[in-house]
């Protein structure tokens, strides 16, 4: 895979979406942090969809649908099944969807399928340590210094 080629003019052209984005988001954030609970958890819900649909196109596989489901599928099972406490089923979650997904790009034979696999693992420990640190008690302190 080759290097992606970045002109200094291209690397500043995004810099206002992304700091109106940055406007949008940082308050949305940490409103549903504030809230915690459900809110909190659909708001990570709906960030992990993005981010999967953000880690597929990283990772060479560009807009797959497939794939990208079968990432937030398995970062919204292993939330759902944390919330229940039910560690082992949780991390059989993690471990099963991200085979699907290496076995699957693999198979097709486009982008990097073991960057495209370590996405399930990466996110998920990312998303399930703001729940565990919200729902900690003193939780929105401790979100905070993240």
């Amino acid at each position: 895979m080759e290097p992606l080629q970045v002109t200094k003019n291209e690397r500043w052209a995004d810099l206002p979406t992304r700091i109106v984005s940055a406007m949008v988001i940082l308050p949305v954030s940490l409103a549903c942090a504030w809230m915690g609970g459900e809110v909190f958890l659909i708001f990570l819900t709906v960030v992990s969809l993005f981010c999967s649909y953000e880690w597929c196109r990283i990772s060479g596989l560009g807009i797959s649908v497939k794939t990208t489901m079968i990432l937030w599928f398995g970062i919204l099972l292993s939330f759902l099944i944390f919330q229940h406490e039910y560690r082992a089923l949780a991390a059989a979650a993690v471990i099963v969807a991200t085979l699907l997904v290496f076995l699957g790009n693999l198979k097709r034979g486009r982008g990097n399928a073991t960057l495209a696999a370590m996405g399930v693992p990466y996110m998920v420990v990312a998303f399930i340590t703001c729940l565990a640190l919200r729902d900690s008690e003193g939780g929105i302190y401790h979100l905070a210094w993240l």
